[in-house]
């Protein structure tokens, strides 16, 4: 029998492996047992010895069961974010662009998560910064992301707010819901897109590949507005104004639209002048209590290489 989605921190279970499931990967039969988890946060159970074959660690998560094989999952003790010194902190890039008495205005680097991908993960994140930084923001909004009312993508850099105290969380939380808050991206797509538009597709989570979203009739309504910047000979730089907030938006809607950005190699391909996918979080807009607020932060040094080395369009 299958157990719950949710599985308590430092729980153990045990299996017997039956006729039925001879020869079967342990990937495979712990994701049945338990499917609210990935085959992948097993992998990184079994690669920290938390899965047993008949009392031994297993070694790899793909090897094969046999039957009367006994099974023990030991699910990890809950993630704790741990206090880190400021050299630590400092390591992970943030930028602090604004700081008011009841939020931040921050620059998220590139390849930094703005929360952990589990609750058993120990990968650094922007929570962890958040937290390190400002002790109090521990009981500000949701326990898992304290201060953190929205998200970019791990390889999307740019601006982001983060909130310091409850009432600050509820106003932005729902200027977010009611689209008051303005965001501004700056992206490098291949070739050509027409010099401003306006794309409106439902997006979904993709129907066979489980990390990617896709234009999904059922899906979500979805909205972005885009307009060229420059052209150069086989690339764009585009101005991008999402209306939505859809998770990989931008991404999925300019694949569709036939110009992925540069770098994105979960949605075209890879790139030699940019180890990521070209998206900035350009600017945010938005007015805090009767003041009207305009951040601007330009696009970072990887970012700028990449422009460097397109070639004008004559």
């Amino acid at each position: 029998m299958e157990q719950s989605t949710v599985v308590e921190p430092g729980s153990s279970f045990s299996f017997i492996i039956a006729q039925d499931h001879q020869d079967i990967r342990l990937d495979v039969f712990v994701t049945e047992k338990f499917p609210g988890y990935t085959r992948s946060f097993f992998k990184i159970l079994v690669d920290n010895g938390n899965i047993l074959i008949n009392n031994t660690a297993a070694k790899k998560s793909g090897i094969k069961l046999r039957t009367t094989d006994t099974v023990i999952v030991n699910f990890p003790e809950k993630r704790t974010p741990k206090h880190y010194n400021q050299k630590d902190l400092d390591a992970l890039g943030v930028k602090i662009v604004l700081e008011h008495e009841d939020f931040l205005i921050i620059h998220k680097p590139a390849g930094l998560l703005v929360h952990p991908p589990s609750e058993y993960s120990e990968i650094l994140s922007l929570v962890d910064w958040v937290i390190g930084s400002y002790k109090h923001i521990k009981t500000v909004g949701v326990a898992k992301r304290p201060g953190i009312v929205h998200r970019l993508d791990k390889d999307t850099s740019g601006l982001m707010d983060a909130v310091l105290n409850n009432q600050s969380h509820t106003i932005f939380s729902d200027m977010f819901k009611d689209r008051t808050i303005k965001k501004t991206y700056r992206a490098l797509v291949h070739k050509h897109p027409e010099k401003e538009g306006f794309i409106d597709v439902p997006i979904g989570r993709h129907r066979t590949i489980r990390n990617r979203m896709a234009h999904v009739s059922e899906g979500r309504p979805s909205q972005t507005n885009y307009k060229v910047l420059e052209y150069f000979e086989e690339y764009s730089l585009i101005e991008i104004k999402p209306v939505t907030g859809r998770t990989h938006q931008i991404r999925v809607h300019m694949t569709y639209e036939g110009h992925p950005l540069i770098g994105d190699a979960l949605y075209g391909r890879s790139s030699k002048i940019i180890k990521r996918h070209a998206l900035h979080a350009y600017q945010l807009e938005f007015e805090y209590k009767g003041t009207p607020f305009s951040i601007i932060e330009d696009v970072p040094k990887d970012f700028k290489y990449a422009l460097s080395r397109m070639k004008r369009f004559e």
